[in-house]
């Protein structure tokens, strides 16, 4: 059965990583026809960025999700919506800092398995480490997949194009801090991803049967594979 190392680090510490997840992100939008919504964020993979990156047995990346955390730079999101929204006023109302995760991707082959709900939760579980505990996202006709996790949907954001102008997504929120919204299963595996970060211990996923904690191996011992900032 296939393992795959999961793992988060700075993109402007590993710029070649950086390029080839966004590479690999592109192809894979590009077969669903709208590699556009990958290029429109292209500018933003060196601004205060956590990579989450997926890697088989043979170092190929299989899948992969940004964060992006506010700071000196606006999100991707404020950019783009800029004079559409008043985004901006609703992310300086988070007291405790925001995130965005963006740029979600996973190889075809491990696609329907469980690979992206195993980086979404690694995504929350380290938003705390970069200084946040808000979360936003967006979707166009996902609900089902991110509402486990916790994500409300914003009314008063919806209809939005965005990553792109072929899109209608509607803005997410999350506590990443406190997850109180999540499906047990979810919340279980968000709090032992989070020890293992704190610990830089090594973290993989097999798919198989079962909720997605039991899809993670957790070692006891600490290694160099998960990477926070």
């Amino acid at each position: 059965m296939e393992v795959v190392s999961v793992y988060a680090v700075q993109s402007s510490e590993y710029a070649e990583l950086a390029r080839a997840t966004y590479r690999r992100q592109r192809a894979c939008y590009q077969r669903f026809g709208v590699a556009r919504a990958a290029d429109a964020q292209a500018s933003f993979l060196w601004r205060n960025v956590t990579l989450v990156v997926a890697e088989d047995a043979r170092g190929e990346l299989v899948g992969g999700l940004r964060v992006h955390r506010r700071g000196a730079h606006a999100l991707p999101a404020e950019a783009a919506l800029a004079g559409q929204t008043r985004l901006s006023e609703h992310l300086e109302r988070r007291r405790g800092g925001v995130v965005e995760y963006a740029g979600l991707w996973v190889e075809e082959r491990l696609r329907g398995r469980g690979l992206s709900a195993m980086l979404v939760s690694l995504g929350i579980a380290i938003t705390p480490e970069l200084g946040a505990r808000h979360g936003v996202a967006f979707t166009h006709h996902h609900l089902d997949f991110w509402c486990p996790f916790g994500f409300d949907v914003d009314a008063r954001l919806q209809g939005l194009a965005y990553p792109s102008p072929s899109y209608r997504s509607s803005l997410l929120w999350i506590d990443a801090l406190d997850v109180p919204n999540a499906a047990p299963y979810i919340r279980d595996a968000v709090s032992r991803l989070r020890h293992a970060a704190r610990e830089r211990a090594a973290v993989r996923w097999r798919p198989g049967p079962g909720s997605l904690p039991d899809q993670i191996e957790f070692p006891r011992r600490a290694a160099q594979m998960v990477r926070c900032a």
